[in-house]
């Protein structure tokens, strides 16, 4: 599912789960949640440590030897009440977050999972084109 492959893309090709799982040599980075939901009300809405998806991120590192594994709570980034129901402004809006992480971590590498819904298609192509394109490694879009 999603969280082993994102899981994957964390650890990087040199990774060994036979010989590397229980080193501490290395913490992959936990990937942080893009949403359409407001910002304004994500304090009932926004991912936590309790929530669904993040146990089950959480799960999936512990069975792969990172119990410390799971969804960055603290850099998810959320839609704006501005939005509407307008799917190229969640996009942009998406897009807007990814700039303002990224100008703060020009060292980090970043992929962008997403679907065809939401404007996440437009979150991609911006990203791509911004000064910090680069930065961008690969864009996975599931068909929904």
């Amino acid at each position: 599912g999603l969280p082993e492959l994102m899981l994957g893309i964390s650890l990087g090709p040199g990774y060994d789960p036979r010989t590397d799982s229980s080193s501490s040599w290395f913490v992959p980075p936990r990937p942080g949640v893009m949403s359409a939901r407001y910002r304004e009300v994500s304090f009932i809405l926004a991912e936590t440590q309790d929530s669904k998806v993040n146990r089950a991120f959480e799960k999936v590192g512990a069975r792969y030897g990172q119990p410390s594994w799971g969804i960055n709570v603290d850099l998810s980034k959320y839609g704006k009440i501005a939005d509407g129901t307008d799917h190229a402004a969640f996009g942009r809006t998406k897009a807007e977050s990814y700039n303002e992480i990224s100008a703060k971590n020009p060292n980090t590498r970043y992929s962008w999972f997403g679907d065809n819904g939401q404007g996440d298609v437009c979150a991609a192509q911006s990203m791509l084109e911004s000064p910090t394109g680069d930065l961008m490694m690969a864009v996975f879009i599931h068909d929904v």
